[in-house]
């Protein structure tokens, strides 16, 4: 499994817990898409030096936060 595939897979993960807590698809947007991807991204490097990451978004999607 590659960074990319491993990014996708939490993004699809995440995504799919947003929608189930507030109704709304982060996926289907692509600027919240874009955001969420970069957030990956960071804790993915992040998790190669250390055990433990976040992700927080602020304002992803309609004022919601991740």
């Amino acid at each position: 499994m590659g960074a990319r595939n491993f990014d996708a897979s939490i993004l699809n993960k995440i995504g799919q817990e947003f929608f189930d807590k507030y109704k709304v698809d982060p996926r289907t947007n692509p600027k919240a898409r874009i955001r969420m991807l970069d957030s990956i991204e960071k804790a993915r490097i992040i998790l190669s030096g250390i055990n433990e990451s976040s992700i927080n978004i602020e304002c992803l999607v309609d004022d919601y936060d991740l």
